[in-house]
């Protein structure tokens, strides 16, 4: 994406090293907020590369981040992540930025589970893990002379979101930096049509442009550079402990069918030695050679559904691959293409029938929201009683087929409540699980608990 470059109020060249901030948006908005992606697009467009991390570690659309930085968004999800942890998956995932942006709430008026999906996690425990100077995104309606907000003490500048094109910015940044003793550091103007434009793929990067060129007409980027700058050295973080003892193969799906991975989970396999190769179940016949797991993400299954069932040479290789009891592991749409069928909208599709069930994609779907799993048998992924904890999506229902088309080998849940299922070595669940919030799952992956036997038909 190329934006324009218009004239700025202050010189801001390029940061000498990664500086980060968090970004403290209202908790009844949504993450990442226009106002956001407006910053983000601007500072991009000044050269900056910016890494942005939401709160909550939820799949949600990508595709606005990256519209805005040209790079992939991230999590650093206080609920599934300790202190140790969220600075160990920063430090791995900065990677050459600039510019660190966390974005979420500061102080949680409601539980994460009643939350909203959509709207942004905790950024307070993020923000002391990390040491984050804190700027909030305050709508520009709140900055009344008469009604002027109260803001946390932990907030150490401002940039206003929505103002309208009457307001005199000078004057309304002289007041409020006398009352508040704070800088303000900008303002994203409203642009109604532009933010309405964003929702459309084809006018999206236009509308963006437009909301970045007016944020750089009111932006202190030397003021906002200064205070990024100003976070103190988080010194030595450690790793993942285990790597592979021997060479490790992982294939994952990745097409139009399977699009959606968190980038600190094949990141955090990498870490620890393993080999990745994509492979496409909608157009590849056979699977990659000497792979030692494979992983089928969520993504657009259901629309895919027709296709995905007739690649049969494809459906066959795997069906072997899990007949050989080799290790399979699926979430989301990755697990309803590995059962009996899809059924959309009234259709039935048969797809690759490794696990008992049908899967019925949700016109209606309920939120994805914080779960905790604990499983109810001894797999390769753990012993009976491991607790694993994700978001739950909410796309999909599954009914019980039970028959012997598939490949043979014990099945069922693995859950109490059925949202994780296993046949012979190959894991499937409705829980999206963070690998790098997981490292006793990683180590999984790389060093199954339990024998792999192959089972073989008469």
């Amino acid at each position: 994406m190329r934006l324009s470059r218009p004239r700025q109020t202050d010189s801001a060249p390029l940061m000498l090293g990664p500086g980060r901030l968090a970004l403290a948006t209202p908790f009844d908005g949504l993450a990442p907020a226009t106002g956001t992606l407006a910053i983000l697009a601007a500072l991009r467009s000044r050269g900056w590369r910016v890494q942005h991390y939401g709160t909550r570690a939820c799949l949600d659309d990508p595709e606005r981040v990256r519209l805005a930085t040209g790079l992939p968004g991230r999590h650093l999800d206080p609920w599934l992540m300790p202190p140790d942890l969220l600075r160990t998956v920063f430090g791995r995932s900065i990677g050459p930025a600039d510019l660190a942006v966390v974005e979420g709430a500061m102080g949680a008026p409601v539980s994460l589970v009643k939350a909203p999906f959509g709207t942004p996690g905790d950024l307070a425990p993020v923000a002391q893990a990390l040491r984050l100077p804190a700027v909030a995104l305050l709508p520009a309606q709140t900055i009344d002379p008469a009604h002027l907000p109260g803001l946390d003490p932990r907030i150490e500048a401002v940039i206003l979101d929505g103002l309208d094109p009457g307001e005199r910015f000078d004057a309304l940044r002289e007041g409020f930096e006398t009352w508040s003793h704070r800088p303000l550091l900008g303002a994203v103007p409203a642009m109604p049509a532009a933010r309405e434009a964003l929702a459309d793929p084809n006018e999206a990067e236009e509308a963006l442009d437009a909301l970045a060129r007016g944020f750089l007409q009111t932006a202190q980027l030397g003021r906002l550079r200064s205070l990024a700058a100003r976070a103190p050295a988080l010194g030595p973080v450690s790793d993942v402990e285990e790597t592979c003892r021997r060479p490790f193969r992982v294939a994952y799906a990745r097409d139009d069918a399977f699009t959606r991975y968190f980038p600190d989970t094949l990141e955090t396999l990498e870490a620890v030695g393993a080999e990745l190769v994509e492979f496409s179940p909608l157009h590849d016949e056979t699977l990659p050679a000497h792979c030692d797991l494979l992983i089928f993400g969520c993504g657009y299954t259901e629309r895919h559904a027709e296709a995905l069932g007739a690649n049969l040479s494809l459906i066959l290789a795997l069906r072997e691959y899990v007949r050989q009891g080799r290790r399979v592991y699926a979430e989301g749409g990755g697990m309803a293409y590995l059962g009996r069928e899809i059924v959309v909208g009234g259709r039935s599709f048969p797809v690759a029938g490794v696990f008992p069930f049908v899967a019925e994609t949700l016109l209606d779907r309920p939120r994805p929201e914080p779960v905790s799993r604990r499983l109810r048998r001894p797999t390769w992924l753990g012993p009976a009683g491991t607790l694993v904890r994700g978001y739950q999506a909410g796309r999909w229902r599954l009914t019980p087929a039970p028959g012997l088309d598939g490949p043979p080998g014990p099945s069922g849940p693995l859950t109490s409540l059925g949202d994780m299922f296993f046949h012979h070595h190959a894991i499937g669940g409705l829980v999206h699980l963070q690998l790098a919030a997981l490292p006793h799952v990683v180590s999984a992956f790389i060093h199954p608990r339990v024998p792999t036997p192959i089972n073989r038909r008469s």
